[in-house]
This record gives structure tokens, sequence and C-alpha cells, in this order.
């Protein structure tokens, strides 16, 4: 896994991924890095955790990146192929005004027939007064076998799956509103 924008922000949501490699590096002009001449580019910051990658022979590596971070590793990764073109993950709200998941049970839907059968996924989310949100941008999938699946609420928290959503565990809980989530495989 490698873990985006300031490296130390990281440090607790690191802690709770067992049995995997974490490298948390801070961009060009953040954290610990260089503080070259702005502006920094969204682009580069793509070139550098690229370019990284390659300098570490990382090969199959999760990222998560969070706004910015996510954009960058989206940026890193050369190609992305989807390894079940049918498999479809939602995360259902109901409400105009006050948006929430259904009953206030946290789940995620999971179609691996285009949308035709869904499956209700929710084992290690919240079951009870689940009263928050995902934004439009706020899932994302990596392309593991099996898939990791990731998403961040608007109570600011982040939830993960790596085994294609059958079960859940918190990785944050107390960041602000998450609006995006990314991952890409360097």
């Amino acid at each position: 896994m490698i873990a985006l924008i300031q490296a130390r922000t990281w440090n607790q949501i690191i802690a709770r991924i067992p049995n995997r490699r974490a490298i948390a590096f801070d961009m060009r002009g953040h954290g610990l890095s260089a503080k070259p001449e702005p502006p920094y580019l969204w682009h580069v910051f793509g070139e550098d955790t690229a370019a990284l990658a390659r300098a570490l022979g990382l090969r199959g590596a999760t990222g998560v990146g969070h706004s910015m971070g996510g954009h960058s590793l989206a940026l890193a990764a050369a190609k992305f192929y989807p390894r079940q073109p049918e498999t479809i993950f939602v995360l259902p709200l109901k409400g105009a005004d006050f948006r929430c998941p259904p009953e206030a049970k946290l789940r995620v839907f999971r179609s691996r027939t285009g949308g035709a059968l869904w499956d209700a996924l929710g084992k290690g989310l919240p079951q009870e007064n689940a009263f928050m949100g995902v934004y439009r941008e706020g899932m994302a999938m990596d392309s593991l076998n099996p898939a990791g699946v990731y998403f961040g609420t608007n109570t600011g928290k982040i939830f993960a799956s790596d085994n294609e959503g059958d079960s859940w565990r918190t990785l944050a809980d107390n960041l602000p509103p998450v609006y995006s989530i990314s991952t890409a495989v360097v």
C-alpha cells in the first residue's frame, strides 16, 4: 500500500491494516519533503508517485489516497483492467435533505450481473443509527484479486473490504468529511 500526501497523517490508518507492507511519503511541498518553488501541479504529483513506485520496484501495490493524494494515485496508474466488468458496487442513500442509508443500516450493494441481481453487504458496517452518507466520488475499488473496496463518509469514516465487500473494517473514524477516495495499482 502507498499512502499519500503527507505521510504522518496516515499513521493511524496504516496501523489498522495488518499483513500489508505500507509506504507513506510526503509529496513535494508537503510535510518533510523538499519545498521547491510552486506551483505544485497534480500531474507532477502523479509523476512523482509513479517514479517512487518504479524506484522501489513496486508491482501490484494498492494505493490509498485522500483528495489530492487519491488523484495523484489515479494519475500514477498507467492502466486499470477491471477483472470482472459486470461487477458493480453501490451504496444507496434515501432522502433529499437528510441523505442516509435506508433503515439507517450502512450496507454496500454488489451486483455481479451488471445490475440484474443484488447482494446487500453489511458485515462489519454499522447496522443501527448509520446516519451518514457517501459523496459522489467517495467509493473506489482496486484491481487486486480479490479486489479491495473502499469508501469514505460525510462523517469522516473510511471503511475497507479486502474481499470484494463480503466483510468490512474501519480504517479511520476521525477525519473531516471524505469527499473522494481513489485507488491505483502502481
